[in-house]
């Protein structure tokens, strides 16, 4: 077998062998987003996550509706 043909099929398998993130763990990351997001934000309903394959990789996209931006300001 050559070395391009060894890599690729191990990539393949690595590719394949890839878990997706499960309930507990999807749900805590959710909380945790929500954490930082009232953090900087005055939010208004629910947040979501969605995490799809993209390539390589994973597209993570985080949506909620903010009514307004918490400011921060330093005290002299």
């Amino acid at each position: 077998m050559k070395v391009t043909e060894t890599k690729e099929r191990l990539a393949g398998m690595l590719a394949e062998n890839r878990d997706d993130m499960n309930a507990a763990t999807k749900e805590a990351a959710r909380k945790e987003f929500i954490r930082v997001a009232t953090e900087y934000f005055e939010t208004d309903g629910d947040l979501n996550l969605q995490i799809v394959h993209a390539g390589s990789g994973y597209k993570v996209t985080v949506t909620f509706r903010a009514l307004r931006v918490k400011n921060f300001t330093t005290l002299k």
